[in-house]
């Protein structure tokens, strides 16, 4: 019961409706697995910070980053927002840039999604950001700075 409480906390009762009704050792295995896929994205984000720093599409990043995750499965598109949205609340609290300004839809640009965040992160009115078009680009930029900076790679990669 731990665990699935842990879990259903941090945006995975989806999922977790599925383990529920499994023992302790499932619901861990499923945690350890979460933690992988967050892993997987963060270093990829961060690769694409020091290398390139052009945003990347969900697809590309679920590729590039070999999740295995179908997006056009509800759960599985919701589970990569949900990994994004963890990792950026864990870089802004450590007092880095978002990584997830790095991620966007092939088609709109950066998603409904990512300044509802940034609005629960404190940054303002999450419409007034989507309006602002400097927003975005401005965290792209912070993202390319902060992680082409060697010292900043060494001590928190």
């Amino acid at each position: 019961m731990f665990y699935s409480l842990a879990l259903r906390s941090r945006g995975y009762s989806e999922y977790l409706d599925f383990f529920i009704f499994h023992d302790y050792w499932v619901l861990f295995r499923f945690k350890q697995i979460i933690i992988v896929l967050n892993t997987r994205v963060r270093n990829k984000l961060i690769q694409l910070a020091r290398t390139d720093g052009s945003p990347i599409s969900y697809r590309r990043l679920v590729n590039t980053a070999e999740l295995g995750l179908n997006l056009e499965i509800k759960h599985e598109k919701q589970l990569l927002g949900t990994i994004l949205d963890e990792i950026s609340v864990e870089e802004h609290e450590e007092g880095r840039p978002l990584l997830s300004a790095l991620v966007q839809n092939k088609k709109n640009g950066q998603g409904d999604r990512f300044y509802k965040l940034a609005e629960t992160l404190g940054f303002g009115d999450w419409k007034e950001l989507k309006n602002d078009k400097d927003f975005k680009h401005e965290h792209i930029v912070k993202c390319r700075e902060f992680w082409q900076n060697e010292e900043n790679y060494n001590k928190y990669f």
